[in-house]
């Protein structure tokens, strides 16, 4: 199945979000699990870099994984983007 043709078939299904796709991706076996445990335990900063209690793990050929986190961006200062500056350009 071609790319596009998966994505077709994603956008039919109704009510399909982010969340859905890391329930079926995320941490599938026990391993995964210890690896998001650990992920969470040595770099989590509230606020800062989150990982949710069900991220996606991918393993790579050396000795570690990426780890899917959130990390939050703030927008003071910055022209068009800053909710708080007095003037918008968006």
């Amino acid at each position: 199945m071609r790319q596009s043709t998966k994505l077709r078939a994603l956008e039919r299904i109704k009510g399909l979000n982010f969340s859905d796709c890391i329930k079926f991706f995320g941490e599938r076996n026990k391993r995964e699990k210890r690896v998001g445990a650990l992920a969470r335990a040595r770099l989590s900063r509230e606020g800062e870099l989150e990982i949710d209690d069900m991220t996606v793990i991918s393993e790579g050929d050396d000795n570690g994984s990426y780890v899917m986190a959130w990390v939050w961006l703030e927008y003071k200062g910055v022209l068009g983007l800053d909710k708080e500056a007095e003037t918008d350009i968006t």
